[in-house]
């Protein structure tokens, strides 16, 4: 899906962690 998804998805299965930024998760996943 769209990044707007991943998003969606990663707050479904982390909560609260989810809305804590990962920069380097988002710039390896991004790569």
């Amino acid at each position: 899906g769209n990044y707007a998804d991943y998003e969606a998805d990663r707050h479904r299965r982390l909560g609260t962690e989810a809305d804590q930024p990962h920069r380097i998760k988002y710039r390896r996943l991004s790569a």
